[in-house]
């Protein structure tokens, strides 16, 4: 006679085994399909195996934001930064790295993106900037009418430029932020990086240097200009 015999179970135990899955699950992928669920917001591998990860990982280091967001709003945010930086460039090595290597590289820059984007010592503060083009295109009804109002010189066209002149002098150094975003900026505005800066960005210019009166030296960008 056979008989229903207990055995204690615990939550640990259930998490445990959930978390062996999701390794096996993870070390069994090739890299083509890590890489499809990376570029993936949606992805398991997001909202199972990193979320709570991430989360606890910014909060211990220090992380707290105190305006109204909710832990998923904060893991979206930083879930959406680094795919937009894992379609540029791979911050990993694809072909040494190992599938859980990978995804402690990804864990690590998802937290690092959910602090820089709010930190008021970065560069560039993408919420700030954010905000200031949220304020501009609400003012509207569509972005036609913004392009409308700027032809009409109702918004000052130099104010503009100004702006994403200082945004471009302030991303340099930053691995964010490149001359591709700078020029998907720009034209969404109706510019050329052109007409915002006083040199073509897509050219490294020649650089010299300069002798100070200290007799110190500094280095200067040389331009060569048409003789008249």
């Amino acid at each position: 006679m056979l008989r229903n015999k207990l055995i204690p179970y615990l939550r640990l135990d259930y998490i445990k085994i959930m978390e062996d899955f999701q390794i096996l699950k993870i070390n069994s992928m090739e890299k083509d399909e890590l890489l499809v669920h990376l570029k993936n917001s949606e992805s398991w591998l997001y909202d199972c195996y990193l979320k709570d990860e991430c989360i606890n990982l910014f909060l211990k280091t220090g992380g707290f934001i105190a305006i109204g967001l909710s832990d998923d709003d904060l893991f979206k945010i930083g879930v959406d930064i680094t795919i937009s930086q894992i379609n540029k460039r791979y911050f990993f090595d694809i072909k040494k790295d190992d599938n859980i290597l990978i995804l402690k590289k990804v864990k690590s820059r998802i937290v690092n993106n959910i602090r820089n984007y709010f930190s008021p010592t970065r560069k560039i503060n993408y919420q700030q900037f954010h905000n200031f083009i949220i304020q501009i295109e609400d003012s509207y009804e569509n972005f036609e009418q913004i392009i409308f109002e700027i032809d009409l010189g109702k918004i000052d066209k130099e104010s503009l430029t100004n702006t994403f002149k200082k945004v471009w002098e302030d991303s340099i150094g930053d691995m964010d932020f490149d001359i591709k975003d700078f020029e998907d900026l720009c034209v969404k505005f109706g510019f050329t990086p052109l007409d915002v800066l006083v040199y073509n960005p897509y050219i490294v210019p020649k650089m010299s240097k300069q002798t100070l009166n200290n007799s110190d030296y500094q280095l200067v960008l040389i331009f060569d200009e048409k003789a008249a």
